[in-house]
């Protein structure tokens, strides 16, 4: 009976318990989800299967109702999270995507040439991540214009190789040499502190590779021959704030363009017409010049310097009214020159003038001249065609020697050559007491030097002019007969009118003229007057 018992209350128990059971919360469902940050809310139902088996013996199954509710919002450098809450306190979770960077263009900065650039960039504007690195750009060059940068306003370091000394009283420099390999010379205006104001005689005679040379306007002396030997140079450049200098054409001139100072050796061009107000060409201006066939000097040039058109291309060349003298070697070794023609002003050629013009054929010297000098023509093998105006009263040594007229024995008379009616230089064995001929106005310097057979000689009254030395180490010379000796000076300087005069009864003395000639007066200029 107890046994009996104790089955019916344990199966009441478990009878009891499955009610419970099945009264409780059902497994929590999946959410829908929804669009984040909105609340949501989902139903879930009790399980359909299971009823009460009398109406109202126990409450109906629990359906679960989530509200969805976003509890940390998605960034674009992490996910978010939507929280689900039942209203029973259940709850869950699901992560929310992250979000998409917000791009910001980071801009290109150009670079300066004191400056580096950068490229295009770009960033999150949320979090900052770089999402495009900016590259760093390098500085550009510095753009100079006569020197100085147009952006910066640095000037440009000077060119490697040129050296400079500083003046006497420390507070300048010259350039006085250079002996870098750049093509392009930069001469910078200071140097150590100190303004840079003159180039030195020869500075750039070694330089034939250069082809510019850049000149500041700190400048203000170019000494002569400064860019002797710049055979491939094309053009020059100066610094427009010059007060100094300027540039036309690529040709270096004075600023008041008075001064022609350097035509560039290898300037293009065959023709050059200098300026009608240019009234100096500087000392080899156009040496070396490799293009340039003819030049035309205007009547305002008054002044060729020395060596102005040595060693060039020129074949012709007309000179204007406006010289008077042509200088020391102005055209010596132009081997190409064939034609020149002589203005109406010129009144003195001076030594070597046209030595080595190896093509001068004919010369005609212009009425108004009256001295030549030493070697003027010497070696200017082809020239066979020579006219010499009586207006001559000096005739240099060696003159005319090495030319085609001085070795053609027709021009010899009596071991004597001349030149029209003057005597340009006797033959060492020239007889013992030759006569001057008729006519002959001078006899040149050195005419007769080193005559050992040469005992006495005639000078006839049309002689008005003898050179120095004009008989020096002739060791027989004794007498000389002056066919008219009133009037005769003598001067050591060429040309001069204020000489001493010479006793006529002295000149009249053979042996005393001889003397005269050859010792006491004889390194003397004799004019007559």
């Amino acid at each position: 009976m107890k046994r009996k018992l104790f089955g019916i209350l344990l199966a009441a128990l478990l009878a009891l318990s499955c009610i419970v059971v099945f009264a409780a919360c059902s497994d929590m469902p999946t959410a829908d989800g929804g669009d984040n940050g909105d609340d949501t809310t989902i139903v879930t139902p009790g399980d359909p299967d299971e009823q009460p088996e009398t109406p109202g013996d126990l409450d109906a199954p629990h359906e679960h109702t989530y509200t969805g509710e976003v509890s940390t919002q998605p960034t674009c450098t992490q996910e978010g999270e939507m929280t689900y809450t039942c209203t029973c306190g259940d709850s869950y979770t699901e992560s929310i995507p992250m979000t998409a960077h917000i791009e910001v263009i980071d801009e290109a900065v150009a670079p300066t040439c004191t400056k580096t650039g950068l490229t295009e960039g770009k960033h999150c504007s949320v979090c900052g991540t770089v999402l495009v690195e900016q590259e760093v750009v390098p500085t550009t060059e510095h753009n100079y214009i006569d020197g100085f940068c147009d952006a910066c306003g640095a000037e440009r370091e000077p060119t490697e190789g040129l050296e400079f000394k500083l003046s006497d009283d420390g507070t300048q420099y010259s350039v006085t040499d250079y002996t870098g390999t750049a093509t392009q010379v930069y001469i910078p205006s200071v140097y150590e502190g100190l303004p840079v104001t003159s180039i030195s005689r020869y500075a750039f005679s070694s330089a034939a590779y250069i082809d510019e040379i850049i000149i500041p306007a700190s400048l203000t002396w170019i000494e002569p021959f400064a860019f002797a030997g710049c055979r491939s140079l094309t053009s020059f450049t100066v610094n427009e704030d010059s007060l100094s200098y300027c540039v036309i054409d690529d040709i270096l001139f004075s600023k008041d363009q008075r001064t022609l100072i350097c035509y560039p050796a290898k300037k293009e061009g065959a023709t050059y017409q200098i300026p009608n107000g240019v009234e100096a060409v500087f000392n080899s201006a156009f040496e070396g010049t490799q293009n340039l066939s003819h030049v035309t000097i205007p009547d305002s040039v008054t002044v060729l310097a020395t060596y102005a058109f040595s060693d060039s291309s020129l074949t012709s060349v007309i000179i204007g009214n406006g010289i008077e003298e042509i200088l020391l070697s102005v055209f010596e070794n132009c081997t190409n020159l064939k034609n020149v023609q002589f203005g109406s002003g010129l009144i003195r050629i001076w030594d070597s003038a046209f030595r080595f013009c190896s093509n001068l054929e004919s010369i005609v010297i212009p009425e108004g001249v009256t001295s030549i000098g030493n070697g003027v023509f010497m070696n200017c093998m082809k020239l066979v065609n020579i006219t010499i105006p009586d207006s001559v009263t000096s005739i240099g040594q060696y003159a005319f020697e090495g030319t085609a007229y001085y070795k053609d024995e027709a021009n010899w008379e009596n071991g004597i050559l001349y030149v029209g009616n003057h005597v340009i230089k006797a033959d060492y064995n020239v007889e013992s007491s030759p006569s001057i001929r008729e006519g002959t106005k001078t006899i040149a310097d050195f005419a007769f030097s080193d005559c050992s057979h040469l005992i006495g000689i005639l000078i006839p009254n049309s002689v008005t002019s003898i050179g120095q030395y004009t008989f020096s180490d002739c060791t027989s010379f004794g007498a000389v007969l002056f066919e008219d000796p009133e009037g005769w000076h003598v001067a050591q300087t060429e040309g001069a009118t204020d000489g001493t005069e010479l006793a006529s009864e002295d000149l009249s003395d053979p042996s005393t003229a001889a003397e005269y000639l050859t010792d006491t007066y004889g390194d003397c200029y004799w004019y007559k007057r």
